[in-house]
């Protein structure tokens, strides 16, 4: 099960990385430039984690419900940091905050789904 949890982090995190990289290259703006490079490092980060994931062992099913559970307690904290720089009058904390809250209501939705159907 690890291994397709993997795969399918992948399958998100190698297109954001394509789509941020064509996003910084055509964006101008302050806000959209921070949104792009920030879904960019996320969606890189997302692809290293996944990567022990698909080439090491499998873990157990409670193992890595366990690991799934605290990373959707994270990700809830990524979304309040997301809302926050959101919150600021700054357009690159602005983007950089739409960036976190994006991937990291993702995230939550991906974690509690894997560990609700392991």
């Amino acid at each position: 099960m690890g291994q397709t949890i993997a795969v399918r982090l992948l399958l998100w995190a190698i297109p954001w990385m394509g789509v941020a990289i064509f996003g910084l290259w055509q964006v101008r703006s302050e806000f959209w430039r921070a949104f792009w490079l920030m879904s960019g490092v996320w969606a890189f980060i997302d692809a290293l984690i996944a990567l022990p994931g698909l080439l090491g062992g499998e873990s157990s099913a409670d193992s890595l419900r366990r690991i799934l559970w605290i990373n959707a307690g994270l990700d809830v904290l990524y979304i309040a940091a997301g809302l926050f720089l959101r919150s600021r009058r700054s357009p690159t904390s602005k983007g950089f905050g739409a960036g976190i809250f994006l991937q990291g209501l993702f995230l939550l939705g991906f974690d509690i789904f894997h560990a609700i159907h392991i």
